[in-house]
């Protein structure tokens, strides 16, 4: 994910800004399988098989525009290696070590292409499978964002799905202030830099405390503030400082989207997708009223106070599936839980604002999914027989997927052949974290995903790799030779032994928590 507004080369390009580069972020709601699963959950037929990570590969095409650091298509990629992936991003730095990680990884079937979104009519690619665009299209250009559009109309498939995400002007607008005080602020420096940012936010943080009307009536505002002051500058900047920054209403992106030939899937934040979790039952006749799915997206958005949107969309129009072929494809897949047990709690939140699930079926489907992989048909007789227990089943998918609970997951097989490929690109995330990188992520064989981690987390990881014994005293040996500090309430640690009691603690969130998820 990055800001991809100058042509890589260009003099406009050398700022701040293009000097800047982004976190290291791996999105795994963009793996082609959690996409195909979204269609089938909204119950379309997916434009493509469905493996639930079973086969050896999709062989499908695959294309992120705003790739970043690339570590997500890295991950992707390694996770599928029949497939070819593509990613796109003008910044040269962050290019530069997507390729370096893939390489460590001995990946040969990812491409990471340094250009501009203006030049992609001169690039010779394949027709795509998936096009993808995270935090990309309300921080560019109206010139970029049209290019954009026309290269999906010319290169995603007949039946390929294309995920966008966004900011909503619905809880976003009054950010535009915001954002121009903070640029205000720091037009003040000759030469714009990270502390730059740091005096535009304490400008901003002095207006609010002294009572500024702004702040006091845009709570949103305001916690965004709050926010940005914790965060790291360089991600301040790229949020708030890029020149051309949009929010949107759904009704804009979706006319765009048609002009691609493209049609709305749905959000992949499933509860989004479900009356029962996106509205409370009092709405649900203003609900009904409307007669455009823009509208009834508005009237979700508004209740929700909606900030982020994260959708999908199709090059055509989807068939429908009758419930026992959706049924059938549901019960074919494996699956996983996506967080620990103990961390699904039976209370969720939605965007309704809460739901609370009954002990039946969600007890046993948690406990069967704890215990991962396990079938969609294993979980299926966990429900009654019949087309109410089918439809109870579909739900209760869709729930866990909307709680985010639910994952993807290999069988034995596909595992097996899996982890030699997640061995090496591990192997190459801790020699890029030996050079300083923050890429803090382990990569996990058995849903073909990763698993982000604290600093201490990944020490602690790394320790247990050499063994389970003593893991605080090696990692803290780990942490001490990579020159990384121990925090305890945001003060670097100095005495080994409170050092070692701060990584103590941390393990025992690691062994009940992570560890099983590793």
């Amino acid at each position: 994910m990055s800001n991809p507004s100058m042509p890589s080369g260009s003099t406009e390009d050398r700022n701040f800004d293009s000097e800047l580069e982004y976190t290291f972020g791996y999105f795994p709601f963009l793996k082609p399988d959690n996409l195909l699963l979204t269609c089938l959950l909204q119950g379309l037929r997916p434009p493509a098989e469905i493996t639930g990570l079973d086969s050896p590969s999709h062989g499908m095409t695959y294309c992120e525009l705003g790739c970043g650091q690339g570590v997500t298509l890295n991950i992707l990629a390694t996770g599928d290696e029949g497939g070819r992936y593509y990613g796109i991003d003008y910044n040269p730095a962050q290019i530069a070590n997507a390729r370096a990680l893939a390489e460590g990884a001995g990946l040969g079937n990812v491409e990471f292409i340094e250009d501009s979104f203006a030049n992609l009519h001169q690039r010779e690619l394949p027709d795509f499978d998936f096009i993808v665009l995270h935090g990309i299209y309300s921080w560019i250009s109206p010139a970029l964002r049209q290019d954009i559009i026309d290269f999906i109309h010319r290169k995603l498939k007949p039946g390929g799905l294309c995920f966008i995400s966004y900011n909503c002007t619905v809880a976003r607008g009054s950010d535009l202030a915001f954002r121009q005080l903070l640029q205000a602020g720091l037009r003040r420096e000759a030469n714009p830099s990270p502390e730059g940012v740091a005096k535009s936010l304490e400008m901003a943080n002095e207006l609010a405390a002294k009572g500024s009307r702004y702040f006091n009536q845009n709570a949103g505002t305001a916690h965004r503030l709050e926010d940005a002051k914790q965060r790291n500058p360089t991600y301040v900047f790229h949020e708030y400082f890029n020149p051309h920054w949009s929010p949107f209403f759904f009704h804009e992106v979706a006319a765009d989207m048609a002009k691609a030939e493209l049609g709305f899937v749905g959000s992949i934040n499933m509860a989004s997708n479900n009356l029962d979790l996106a509205i409370p039952a009092t709405l649900r006749g203003a609900f009904e009223s409307m007669t455009t799915i823009a509208d009834q997206e508005l009237l979700k958005g508004i209740w929700a106070n909606q900030t982020f949107r994260r959708d999908l969309y199709v090059k055509g129009t989807p068939e429908r599936l009758p419930l026992d072929e959706q049924v059938a494809a549901l019960k074919a897949l494996h699956f996983g839980l996506s967080r620990s047990r103990a961390d699904c709690t039976l209370k969720v939140a939605v965007p309704a604002g809460s739901a609370n699930l009954p002990d039946r079926p969600f007890v046993a489907l948690l406990d069967a999914l704890a215990k991962g992989p396990v079938s969609g048909a294993a979980l299926r007789n966990l429900l009654p027989e019949g087309p109410i227990g089918d439809r109870d089943f579909v739900r209760a998918l869709i729930i866990l997927a909307g709680a985010e609970y639910l994952d993807l997951y290999a069988n034995p097989q596909a595992l097996a052949a899996a982890k030699p490929r997640f061995d090496r690109l591990n192997g190459a995330i801790a020699r890029c974290v030996a050079k300083g990188q923050d890429l803090f992520y382990a990569g996990t064989a058995k849903n073909r995903s990763a698993l982000k981690l604290s600093p201490i987390n990944y020490y602690l990881y790394r320790a247990h790799q050499t063994g389970p014994d003593d893991r605080a005293s090696k990692a803290y040996r780990l942490l001490k030779e990579a020159g990384r500090p121990v925090f305890y309430k945001g003060q670097p640690v100095k005495d080994r032994k409170i050092a070692e009691l701060v990584i103590a603690e941390h393990e025992k969130n690691f062994t009940q928590k992570l560890l099983p998820r590793l």
